[in-house]
């Protein structure tokens, strides 16, 4: 049975961000594509706040704009990256946007499959059909009469939908038939590289950790069993396929040097790497793994919802 939820975590979270981070974030929030990623950092903030933290949002100091910069017992530097799907997927998926920003406006928290296409070329629905679509859409969601379930399947304009699972947010997610995704180990590192070269001048200066958080868009091939594994050296693949996606869609993929289980060195000013697996009903679980390059440790924290994994300092792991 599914329900609407208000995700009391996420407006109770928004409340204790000081302004003017508060609005901006509000407003990201409110925007198609930067919700899902921002909302990836609004539940790194929920659970910094779960252990009695006050992180703010984007505070400007020398012209840098870190995610978040606590400042209370345990100071630190938090940037959080959210892998996407790759950019020439995107533009294949342009044709879909339509759709999944009319359906994202039902507040029902659930993930729609697309299962079921009405002709084999993988085309978008028309504007007139996205109509359609969503208002029947909307009514099967948010009905009392017989409230659908997980794996329930409705057919509209062609297009069959399943409803896979219980989404973050407060908003309906739909996955769109995509060339699938690639992510490889050089991928990941150059990510946190990109961030720690941004924010270490700034980490330095203010004498704090930075840490660096990665999260996964659905289907981006992105996971914690694949940022571990790159952290130690050990080089590796993360594939997604989807069997409905559009004919002739392809992704290509550069691989750089297979020298393995060499692990990477970062610059001093980096603390330690995070993963960030938001969940449905909670801000979800933040794996935190400091790293033996690091000048100053990550801050001792403690709450149920995080994780430190010392598996890149302890030479018994």
């Amino acid at each position: 049975m599914i329900a609407t939820m208000d995700q009391a975590w996420a407006p109770d979270t928004i409340e204790l961000i000081p302004e003017p981070g508060r609005s901006h974030l509000i407003k990201r929030l409110e925007t198609l594509r930067q919700y899902l990623t921002t909302f990836h950092e609004l539940a790194v903030a929920a659970i910094l706040q779960s252990a009695g933290l006050s992180p703010e949002y984007e505070v400007r100091i020398d012209g840098a704009t870190p995610d978040w910069m606590v400042r209370d017992r345990a100071p630190m530097l938090v940037e959080v990256w959210t892998r996407r799907q790759p950019e020439s997927v995107r533009r294949s998926d342009l044709g879909w946007e339509v759709l999944r920003a009319r359906l994202q406006a039902i507040p029902v928290p659930v993930w729609l499959h697309i299962v079921g296409l009405p002709d084999p070329s993988g085309s978008p629905p028309s504007s007139s059909q996205v109509r359609s679509i969503g208002s029947e859409v909307k009514h099967w969601l948010l009905s009392t009469i017989s409230t659908p379930a997980y794996g329930d399947l409705r057919e509209s304009a062609g297009y069959v939908f399943r409803i896979g699972g219980p989404a973050p947010g407060t908003r309906t997610l739909i996955h769109t038939p995509t060339a699938g995704a690639v992510v490889t180990t050089d991928m990941i590192l150059k990510q946190i590289r990109s961030k720690v070269r941004k924010y270490r001048y700034l980490a330095t200066k203010l004498s704090q950790p930075l840490v660096v958080v990665l999260a996964g868009e659905t289907n981006s091939a992105m996971t914690l069993n694949m940022l571990v594994p790159a952290l130690r050296g050990v080089t590796s693949v993360s594939m997604t396929l989807d069997p409905l996606g559009a004919p002739g869609v392809t992704t290509t993929t550069k691989f750089g040097k297979w020298t393995t289980n060499i692990p990477e060195v970062f610059n001093s000013a980096l603390s330690g790497v995070g993963w960030i697996e938001v969940g449905p009903e909670a801000p979800g679980k933040l794996t935190m793994i400091p790293v033996a390059s690091a000048a100053l440790s990550l801050p001792d924290i403690a709450s149920p919802l995080i994780e430190i994994d010392h598996s890149l300092t302890d030479p018994r792991s």
